[in-house]
């Protein structure tokens, strides 16, 4: 009756092998060592320069091909962009 009560996945005490002091203490280790790796990468990919230089990096990568060279289509497009977005501005203002 007391395993039905049990979440799935779990065994009772009378059914898990006893471990001995130094497996625990090995698998406490191994936890710990996993766990300092998870935090390690957490910080790295919140750290602001990481961040920066990753959006940095695919910026460069959206213009530039490795074996072409720069995409200028691309480049184009986003010169006309910034151009159409500054003369509307400039439009609206005069308008004001």
């Amino acid at each position: 009756m007391a395993n039905a009560q049990m979440p799935e996945g779990t065994q009772s005490s009378e059914q898990a092998p006893s471990a001995t002091p130094e497996d625990l203490e090995a698998r406490i280790a191994s936890t710990r060592e996993r766990l300092a790796g998870s935090v390690d990468d957490l910080v790295e990919r919140a750290d602001p320069m990481s961040i920066a230089e990753s959006g940095l990096a695919r910026a460069k990568a959206w213009f530039v091909d490795p074996q072409t060279g720069l995409r200028t289509d691309r480049v184009a497009k986003v010169a006309g962009g910034v151009l159409g977005f500054l003369m509307l501005r400039r439009i609206i203002r005069r308008g004001s």
